[in-house]
């Protein structure tokens, strides 16, 4: 069963919950973050995985569109660069991924896009 593990209005408690588990590995690689020099990253965020209907759906995936959206508001603001990955698969390049989702996200596919509650612009 696909988990819930992101919803709206405890999204950030979870979020803190979720740092405190890994905060001896953070502990551990420190870094100082300096936004300026940095990129906003955003990994696969098509319909394939944001969709209900897909079967390939992730329930946690939706709620944190908005906390997306209020970053690449911020980023493109300060004209810093933004980064949207798109993933695609072919026969030859799969491998398990067709196995596991039973499905290949090939550029045709209308799943294949990136969501369009995203701004992109």
């Amino acid at each position: 069963m696909k988990e819930k593990y992101f919803i709206p209005g405890i999204i950030h408690k979870k979020s803190l919950e979720i740092l405190k588990k890994i905060e001896k590995y953070r502990e551990k690689h420190k870094f100082i973050f300096i936004p300026e020099r940095s990129a906003l990253i955003i990994l696969d965020m098509q319909k394939f995985f944001l969709e209900e209907s897909s079967h390939a759906f992730i329930p946690a995936a939706p709620p944190i569109i908005p906390l997306i959206n209020k970053l690449l508001e911020i980023y493109a603001s300060k004209k810093l660069l933004i980064i949207f990955t798109q993933h695609l698969n072919s026969q030859e390049d799969a491998k398990l991924m067709s196995k596991w989702w039973k499905d290949l996200i090939k550029k045709e596919n209308p799943l294949s896009k990136i969501t369009e509650e995203l701004d992109t612009s």
